[in-house]
């Protein structure tokens, strides 16, 4: 028993003092067509717009999930990346929003419980390319 208290003490510790630091970032990435096209774009050179410019072809959606330990720029930049990778010239940022989560850490049976919460941003985007003829 004096040993489960001690680690549910360790994990408590971790989320409330150290997991706001570990900069967790998760992108996803769902393709129009069967792979990406050959990379032509640096991602210094990326574009990003609210609306669909004329003479492009949609590649594909990407999305991204981040902490506070990243700044929005530094989600683009990693948005800007990966579609640079798969051949874009550039990306509609088509919604941003924010999500809270919450844990809550209890011991069975002693009046022991915490809870602890998380914020975490998400940018959705379109990758388009111009037409090539």
């Amino acid at each position: 028993m004096f040993i489960y208290r001690r680690s549910l003490c360790a994990v408590s510790i971790f989320f409330i003092f150290l997991a706001p630091f570990t900069n967790c970032i998760n992108t996803q990435k769902k393709l129009y067509q069967a792979e990406c096209f050959e990379p032509n774009n640096a991602a210094e050179n990326m574009k990003v717009t609210y609306t669909q410019p004329d003479n492009v072809e949609l590649i594909g959606e990407l999305f991204i999930r981040y902490d506070a330990g990243f700044s929005r720029e530094r989600a683009l930049e990693k948005l800007k990346q990966d579609a640079a990778d798969c051949g874009a010239d550039g990306l509609i940022l088509t919604e941003t929003r924010t999500s809270d989560s919450y844990w809550n850490l209890t011991q069975g049976d002693a009046n022991y419980s915490t809870t602890t919460r998380a914020k975490a941003y998400e940018i959705t985007t379109i990758m388009y390319r111009y037409r090539r003829e």
